[in-house]
């Protein structure tokens, strides 16, 4: 990753409340251990009963959380986390 996308994503993870306060030289050492992904529309990125073991960041589009009948209950847009509760606890 170039130095000026690895600032501006710096830049953009310092706005999720997760990593408020967190030095630029600390978030680079989160990202470090980070990879990026694309998914397509449809794609499913987390499914109930999956190891709560990764943790996404929303940088473009939206995400939908859907129930196993598909009903909608949630909408993530772009800069929050999304991932498995126990990542968080």
């Amino acid at each position: 990753m170039s130095p000026d996308k690895k600032r501006a994503l710096i830049q953009t993870i310092k706005k999720i409340p997760l990593f408020v306060g967190l030095s630029p030289s600390t978030i680079a050492k989160i990202l470090s251990q980070c990879s990026s992904r694309a998914y397509e529309q449809g794609d499913v990125v987390c499914a109930n009963d999956t190891p709560g073991d990764e943790m996404y960041i929303l940088l473009s589009g939206t995400l939908s959380v859907v129930t196993d009948d598909a009903v909608p209950v949630a909408t993530i847009e772009p800069v929050q986390t999304v991932g498995e509760m126990s990542m968080f606890t």
